[in-house]
């Protein structure tokens, strides 16, 4: 009976890249969990800026001035670049929300703990451990590609809280289904790209839009209504991809759907 012999050389390039590829793979995991720590401390800045140091909304008038004169100032005192700011903070709540931490992302506003209490340190360590069980792929939370949908979320929305008027309404147009992400941003960039898509675009006039519409002799049915709905379907299947600042606001637009909902739809 023949056995297959026994490799007695090592091949020093394959020992060299294993060497290598275990030393940048740990030095990676503790990169990313100083980047998702490194969230949770913007986020409690995020929020000590939007609330008023601590206090309440109602107790501090809130505007993006405030907002600019702190959490931005704060972020160019850190020197971190502000859309990396909010890429890591969005990474720190889904790793809260992966480590069953926080419930759901916007429990993380309302059980923020003290910076240095023992809670503030336990989620310090889980966000660590859930670095630690990240795949390669997942552990580059800093770098999105400027062709992913997050990453255009990001720069509109990094935009908005520095001020820019055009940022607002662009936001504002994307939300209400005027524009997609890939028109918005470059409409950001772009004054004539921006005077384009407002005259062809969104801001067109439409005579008597087709709400709701049925086909007599097959009970089709048409219309902007049955697109939304196809729309809703499909942005709720990848509901968890998206930024957990885009699902805040969008929960506000739906309850407000909610609330205009007729009654024979509440109760069907």
């Amino acid at each position: 009976m023949s056995t297959k012999p026994t490799k007695t050389t090592t091949d020093p390039l394959i020992e060299g890249a294993k060497l290598h590829f275990t030393a940048a793979t740990e030095h990676i995991r503790k990169g990313c969990a100083e980047a998702l720590i490194t969230g949770l401390h913007l986020f409690a800045l995020h929020h000590r800026a939007s609330t008023g140091h601590g206090g309440d909304r109602q107790s501090f008038k809130f505007s993006r001035e405030n907002l600019k004169k702190g959490f931005l100032e704060e972020l160019t005192e850190i020197g971190i670049p502000t859309p990396t700011a909010y890429r890591w903070m969005n990474a720190c709540g889904n790793a809260l929300l992966r480590a069953t931490v926080i419930m759901d992302s916007e429990d993380l506003a309302e059980n923020l703990p003290e910076a240095g209490s023992a809670k503030w340190t336990a989620w310090e360590k889980a966000l660590a451990e859930v670095a630690q069980g990240m795949s390669l792929n997942r552990l580059l939370i800093g770098t999105t590609k400027a062709s992913t949908e997050e990453h255009r979320y990001d720069e509109l929305l990094s935009a908005d809280e520095e001020g820019r008027e055009r940022a607002t309404t662009l936001l504002q147009g994307v939300a209400e289904g005027k524009y997609t992400l890939v028109q918005a941003v470059r409409a950001l960039g772009s004054l004539e790209a921006y005077d384009e898509l407002r005259k062809g675009g969104g801001e067109k006039v439409r005579k008597d839009p087709v709400y709701l519409t049925m086909d007599g002799a097959t009970g089709h049915l048409d219309g902007l209504f049955v697109k939304s709905l196809t729309t809703l379907r499909n942005t709720f299947a990848h509901w968890e991809e998206t930024p957990a600042p885009a699902r805040k606001k969008a929960r506000e637009l739906w309850l407000t759907v909610i609330d205009a909902m007729p009654a024979d739809l509440k109760n069907g």
